[in-house]
Formats: C-alpha cells, sequence, structure tokens
C-alpha cells in the first residue's frame, strides 16, 4: 500500500469498529530490518504470518480465524 502502512489499515478498521478478524501479513520493511507484526497483534490483529508462507500455512491461519 504506497499510502498507507498495514498499522494504519489496523488503526483505521479500530476506530471504524468493524467487527473483523484481522490478519497481519508482512516480509518486513524495506526501509528498515523492523519486525511490525508484534505491533500489529499489539494493535488488534488476531493473528500473524511471516512472509515468505507456504499455501497450507496460508489456509491453516484464515481457517482458524473463521472458526
Amino acid at each position: 500500500m504506497p499510502e498507507k502502512s498495514g498499522l494504519d489499515l489496523i488503526e483505521i478498521i479500530n476506530e471504524m469498529n468493524y467487527d473483523v478478524k484481522l490478519l497481519a501479513v508482512s516480509g518486513g520493511s524495506r526501509k528498515s530490518k523492523c519486525d511490525f507484526l508484534p505491533v500489529a497483534e499489539l494493535m488488534g490483529a488476531h493473528d500473524i504470518l511471516h512472509k515468505p508462507f507456504t499455501p497450507n500455512e496460508l489456509r491453516g491461519k484464515v481457517g482458524a480465524l473463521l472458526n
């Protein structure tokens, strides 16, 4: 997302009180070596997934969130 970060999106979703499950996915930052996924969890992401991941890992995370 060129104009907003994933953390910005989590903040917007939280402010709007949407009842959705959030899966944060990241391969890290291009600008720094910081891992933002723990921050995403603190902000309300229900689960996280580090890139690269397999299709089975993605299916498992999404399936768990939908149950």
